[in-house]
């Protein structure tokens, strides 16, 4: 009977959220962690639409404490009809890296 592998969660989880208002989209890079924990994030935004395509990117250092979100980065964008978005952030911490992505 082949074994079953129990391990533990990762220690350090991330998210995109994006919260929508009247055509613009908040975008949010969230950072959550089983254990005090310090790294660096990237988070790149591209949206693509019937004006054309642009990209943005946001980075840097933070910190994540037990049972809490950390807010990395947010940014608010215009979309409009027929665009697509797709954000993804990556972080980096304790030797690992983790990676989530949204697409709208």
């Amino acid at each position: 009977m082949p074994s079953v592998d129990v391990s533990e969660p990762p220690s350090v989880q991330c998210q995109v959220a994006a919260d929508r208002t009247e055509g613009m989209v908040t975008i949010s890079g969230i950072v959550s962690a089983s254990k005090t924990i310090d790294g660096t994030y990237k988070l790149q935004i591209l949206k693509q639409g019937p004006a054309g395509s642009s990209r943005l990117q946001q980075g840097g250092n933070f910190s994540a404490q037990p049972s809490t979100d950390a807010r990395t980065s947010q940014a608010r964008v215009s979309l409009e009809p027929g665009a697509r978005l797709t954000a993804v952030l990556t972080v980096t911490a304790g030797g690992q890296v983790y990676e989530c992505q949204a697409e709208l």
